[in-house]
């Protein structure tokens, strides 16, 4: 499930009606703003959404698509970043995050 801008009634979707790009990423959702609050080691990280005042959780050491490491450590502690926002049984996750 994800937050999308584009979609009338509920903007809470599943990401399989998600439109894509040329490369497969999801586009045209809706970008939050928050802080990054907690780095757990490669695997776990928190996000305080401002919007909505809840965490989301993000995996800070990724290989993007085009085959980038993209990696935050404890040097980004209280950075302001923009991400997308999905929706899983488990919480709330962030995504796409810059």
């Amino acid at each position: 499930m994800a937050y999308s801008e584009n979609a009338t009634g509920s903007p809470i979707i599943s990401t399989r009606y998600v439109q894509r790009g040329e490369h497969g990423e999801y586009i045209g959702l809706k970008q939050f703003q928050g802080t990054i609050t907690d780095i757990r080691g490669s695997t776990s990280a928190i996000i305080q959404v401002d919007e909505i005042g809840l965490e989301a959780v993000f995996v800070p050491s990724i290989h993007t698509e085009d085959g980038q490491k993209r990696e935050f450590t404890s040097k980004n502690l209280r950075d302001r970043v923009k991400f997308n926002l999905l929706f899983s049984y488990s919480g709330l996750r962030a995504w796409n995050i810059e």
